[in-house]
């Protein structure tokens, strides 16, 4: 069971309420260990690029609040009403009741407007207030309360408020020497966001907090971690192994057959057929063509189920998997021609064939292309044999 409007209320001067911004599921599946999680507009900010929070709108406030919603277990659940989303009863009470579908327990609006909250409460939503400086509206951001006279209107602001049925107020801004009083004078929490440690609770914007907004860092943000240099190196060090053929590894890959042994172990040590191959000097098409035969003839001593001829050289042809574990682990012992050969997957240049027309050493078969190439050049049969083994591939 997630937290009420009735346990906020009930922390005032007994425990510190914590609240920070989410705009989304992972972030509040993460961050519902806190008292309330507010889905703000700032989301405009930091979630869509925006200048300021002004051109955020109630759809996108209705989709934010859909996924924390989805994610929350523990906090209540507050949502800005966007700008301009209230400016008469009617459309506040309507856009409030959009965000409380959506998955919100309370909402949240900027200034001293208390026909408008009593509106929303009256239709049964609960309203968190906020004083100070107001984004939606202001033109710069200064802090607040300076004076007695500017201390003594956010006074009998924040009493308007709690007479209209707030259940707590949002303070940013403000100077804490006037949120002490604030926070003594009244009978509802008080949030404050820059307004000292008087206030019977905090909320900074999650991505002020754990570092991963840059642009605009305010002064009262204290920074527990610093999330946007670790992603960074995070994604440069994902490009680097993408580049150098490091990521996928075999254990995030997938084959269509089992092989006792991974594919890197047959083909590429060069203690292996396919390495013994490359040090012999044979050529590419005629080392994947042995290997070929080889697990088509004799399943049972490279694999546990039987593989194809077709399978293999379609693999031999198509399969890109291969031509990373090449680069990764001989593409420093290949010649630079014969790296190049087979990088190009270029068909004429894969059967230049050399040597005896059947074997190319102890074992070793030759493909049919480089048979053919040669028996071409030394009988009379050549025709109908070349043409005999082009069918038998």
């Amino acid at each position: 069971m997630h937290k009420t409007v009735n346990d906020i209320i009930q922390k005032k001067g007994n425990q510190k309420i914590s609240v920070v911004t989410s705009y989304d599921y992972t972030m509040a599946t993460l961050c519902d260990q806190v008292d309330i999680l507010l889905v703000g507009d700032s989301a405009g900010m930091v979630m869509l690029g925006y200048e300021n929070t002004c051109p955020v709108t109630m759809d996108e406030m209705v989709m934010f609040t859909k996924a924390v919603a989805n994610g929350r277990q523990n906090a209540l659940i507050v949502a800005d009403l966007p700008n301009k989303s209230y400016e008469n009863e009617a459309d506040a009470v309507s856009n409030s009741e959009q965000l409380i579908n959506a998955g919100a327990d309370a909402v949240k609006l900027e200034g001293r407007l208390p026909d408008i909250i009593k509106a929303i409460i009256k239709a049964g939503i609960p309203v968190m207030g906020h004083l100070g400086l107001l984004p939606q509206t202001a033109t710069k951001y200064t802090v607040q309360g300076k004076t007695k006279e500017d201390a003594q209107v956010l006074l009998e602001d924040a009493k308007a408020l709690q007479e209209a049925g707030c259940f707590s107020i949002v303070f940013e801004m403000v100077t804490a020497d006037t949120m002490y009083a604030i926070t003594e004078a009244v009978s509802v929490p008080t949030i404050g966001i820059g307004s000292g440690k008087d206030c019977d609770g905090q909320v900074l914007v999650i991505h002020d907090m754990l570092g991963l907004f840059e642009k605009f860092q305010p002064s009262f943000v204290k920074r527990y971690l610093s999330l946007s240099e670790q992603i960074r190196k995070a994604v440069a060090q994902y490009v680097k192994d993408v580049e150098d053929v490091t990521f996928p590894a075999d254990e995030h890959s997938f084959y269509g057959y089992q092989r006792e042994q991974p594919l890197e172990q047959e083909l590429l040590p060069f203690g292996g057929f396919f390495g013994g191959g490359i040090e012999s000097g044979y050529n590419l098409c005629c080392i994947f063509f042995f290997i070929y035969c080889r697990s088509s003839w004799y399943p049972t001593s490279t694999s546990s189920s039987r593989v194809t001829l077709q399978n293999e050289a379609n693999f031999y042809r198509k399969e890109r998997h291969l031509v990373g574990l090449v680069e990764d682990g001989v593409g420093k012992k290949l010649p630079e021609e014969l790296k190049r050969r087979f990088m190009e997957l270029e068909r004429k240049d894969w059967f230049e064939g050399q040597g005896n027309c059947w074997t190319l050493g102890p074992g070793y078969l030759r493909c049919p292309d480089c048979i053919a190439k040669e028996v071409k050049c030394k009988t009379r049969r050549a025709s109908w044999v070349a043409n005999f083994l082009k069918e038998q591939k």
